[in-house]
């Protein structure tokens, strides 16, 4: 969840907040399309650690149990 909320802010702002980038170098001027190939791969990575997490995990909990 972390890390698609990363790719979120840096869709956003130009910068993330995992590596302190927002911190550092504040809110940066990219273009769109640099600051869309940047952060696809959180956006990617994160979207699939929640449908892991959220939609996959209870129903493999739910049949270990019964």
């Amino acid at each position: 969840m972390f890390c698609f909320a990363d790719g979120v802010l840096g869709l956003l702002t130009g910068s993330g907040y995992l590596g302190f980038g927002i911190l550092i170098n504040g809110i940066r001027d990219l273009p769109l399309m640099t600051r869309i190939y940047t952060n696809a791969p959180h956006l990617g990575l994160g979207r699939l650690a929640i449908v892991i997490g959220y939609v996959l995990a209870p129903r493999t909990r739910a049949t270990v149990h019964a």
